[in-house]
Order: C-alpha cells, then structure tokens, then sequence
C-alpha cells in the first residue's frame, strides 16, 4: 500500500499525541491514578506500531486490525469506568448508580452483538466484523451516556 505524507501524517499523528500524553503521565506519576487509562495508552500506541508495520500484507494486516479492535473496545470502557469511579471516589450513591448502570450497560452491549453477529449474512469473517462493528458503535452509545453522567453530576452546583 503506497502511503503519501498527508495519510501517512493522519495516521501517525494521533500516536505522537499519545505518545506524548505517556510521558506527561510518567513525569507527573500520573500512572499510579489511573492504571488503566496508562495501559490503554500503551495499548493504542502499540496497536498503532504493530498495525503500520504490518501495512503491506493485507491479510494479516485486516486480521490484527479486527482482533485488535475488539481488545479495543473493552479497554475504552475500562477506562470510562477508571475515571467515572475516579471522578465520584467522594459521592458513593452516584458512583453506586453510575457501577449499575454500567453492569447493565455491559449486558445490553453483549446482547446486541452477538444478536448481530448472529442476524449478519455472509460467512463468518462478516459476521465477526458485524459483531464487533455493532460492540463499538454500543461501546460509543455507552461512552456519551457515562461521560455525560459524568459531567452532569461533576459540575458544582452552589
């Protein structure tokens, strides 16, 4: 695959960024707060590298990215749940409310992709990808709902 700068500049850029997120973390030990948001940064950073060397063999290179992916879309959510469970460490009912909201949101994530994988037409490859297309886009769903929680109730209200 022939890569020009801008693409290749689209692609590695978010990397540098994270990259450099990384080492803000390390100097400020930032890392001991949140564990796992430094995990999921080193996960992207290295799904990113992983992925850019594999860029001239298709194959393997669309078998890494849906794999890959899925890995992906737990650890946002672990993350969403880091720093909601971060956020609300004082307020133990809202934290209690946003733990089972999260639970069920979890559920209803399982159910709609294996509900979709399932109902896919094609061979198991689409129905993989359709699976895992439907987890992110729940996964998205999931993100806005506890962010906005989030910030509804992380707001001072005097």
């Amino acid at each position: 695959m022939h890569l020009t700068t801008l693409r290749l500049t689209l692609w590695l850029a978010p990397t540098i960024v994270e990259g450099v997120i990384l080492m803000a973390m390390l100097y400020r030990k930032l890392w001991r707060d949140l564990p796992i948001f430094f995990s999921y940064l080193i996960f992207t950073i290295s799904r990113s590298c992983f992925l850019f060397l594999l860029r001239d063999n298709p194959l393997k290179y669309f078998y890494a990215y849906w794999v890959t992916e899925a890995m992906g879309c737990f650890a946002v959510l672990c993350v969403i749940k880091e720093l909601f469970d971060n956020a609300f460490q004082q307020h133990l009912g809202l934290r209690h409310l946003g733990n089972v909201l999260f639970r069920w949101s979890i559920a209803v994530l399982v159910v709609v992709a294996v509900i979709v994988a399932w109902m896919s037409p094609g061979g198991d490859t689409k129905r993989i990808m359709a699976g895992i297309i439907a987890v992110k886009r729940t996964v998205t769903f999931v993100e806005s709902g506890l962010l906005g929680f989030l910030f509804l109730f992380a707001l001072p209200w005097d």
